[in-house]
């Protein structure tokens, strides 16, 4: 039987799963260390995986000797293409009783794989953001995936960044604010838990973590409890949002919808036009914590698409993106897997221009 593996590998968790030829699922595991090997080196990164590998065959009650037909690995970080055909080489090299062939890619290509093997956009915001178009004829283009140095646009990082800059500017007179700052400025202070601006240099420069800079979105986002800076959880309630009507913090998740937008407008003019002709028009599969506030998102998101998309479909993934890399590594095996896609996403949004124009 030959068996194919996916893993989802991330700078915080990964997670692995093992199918059939026929797409069934032999074991499954979401709980995996992270393999970003920018952070922890390639060499730890190898080892945690063929580790996450020995620890789902046993799971899946397959003998510890069982040499995969192929592995598919779609790791953060993992964008320059012919950098991750040589990790793959590594990796075989280092590794042969692991799997027959491997194939390391970007986790945008894992998401966009597990809803639809035919192409189109995926679109991350969680902590970080990033953007990527993939064809029918195997081309893509991306836009993003630069990190919060360089890029991050419309992620829960620059909108946590935006309303700690904004709440600085405005209070030393750098600049003006059409909105009252200080319900934002309450919540920045609570967070990092500061009782002025100037205390904000030592958990943002002195102890700075990123992934709970980013969970700053969640006390943006509801009114009655201020999670320490320990929270690494980025959740941004639509509802209580609304309920606290707050001005600028709602402008804050418009302008970051307009960023994610942009990504969009970035790789549309590389689209194969039988992506666009699709029924539901172009599909944009939508991943990470900041979609889950998509009602604050989705005017500025609407308003900013190019004129030139009629047609566009949003989906959110029900599953992991493990799924979507041992689907590309069964295409190293010349076998087409059986792929429930369908079952993999979820509408979250669709949008029509002729309707939108009507409003």
């Amino acid at each position: 039987m030959n068996v194919f593996g996916g893993l989802e590998g991330g700078a915080s968790l990964s997670k692995i799963v093992l199918l059939s030829a026929e797409g069934h699922v032999l074991a499954s595991d979401e709980s995996g260390p992270a393999t970003n090997h920018w952070m922890i080196g390639v060499d730890e990164c190898f080892a945690r995986i063929a580790r996450m590998v020995a620890d789902a065959l046993r799971m899946a009650a397959l003998p510890a000797d069982t040499r995969l037909a192929a592995l598919g690995l779609c790791l953060s970080g993992c964008e320059d293409e012919a950098a991750n055909a040589e990790m793959a080489a590594q990796f075989e090299r280092r590794y042969p009783s692991v799997a027959r062939a491997c194939v390391v890619a970007s986790d945008t290509l894992g998401s966009l794989l597990t809803a639809t093997p035919s192409g189109g956009v995926v679109l991350i915001a969680g902590t970080g953001s990033n953007c990527l178009l993939f064809n029918p004829d195997q081309s893509h283009v991306k836009c993003g995936g630069w990190g919060h140095v360089l890029g991050d646009w419309g992620a829960a990082f620059q909108i946590a960044n935006e309303a700690i800059k904004t709440v600085i500017e405005v209070e030393e007179n750098f600049r003006r604010e059409e909105h009252d700052v200080s319900g934002v400025r309450d919540v920045v202070f609570r967070h990092f838990s500061v009782h002025k601006t100037s205390e904000l240099l030592t958990p943002i420069y002195a102890h700075f973590d990123k992934t709970s800079f980013a969970a700053l979105c969640r006390p943006l986002a509801l009114r009655e409890s201020f999670p320490s800076i320990n929270s690494v959880y980025c959740l941004l309630s639509p509802a209580v949002a609304v309920e606290k009507d707050d001005p600028l913090a709602k402008a804050l998740f418009r302008r970051a919808a307009v960023d994610l937008a942009k990504h969009v407008n970035a790789v549309l003019p590389s689209a194969h036009p039988s992506l666009l002709s699709l029924p539901g028009g172009l599909p944009v599969v939508c991943v990470g914590s900041v979609f889950k506030s998509w009602p604050l998102l989705r005017d500025g998101f609407f308003a900013t698409l190019s004129p030139t998309i009629r047609e566009l479909s949003l989906r959110r993934l029900t599953t992991s993106s493990s799924f979507g890399a041992a689907f590309l590594a069964s295409k190293l095996n010349a076998q087409t897997m059986r792929m429930h896609f369908d079952a993999n996403s979820e509408l979250l949004d669709r949008f029509s221009r002729q309707q939108y124009e009507k409003r």
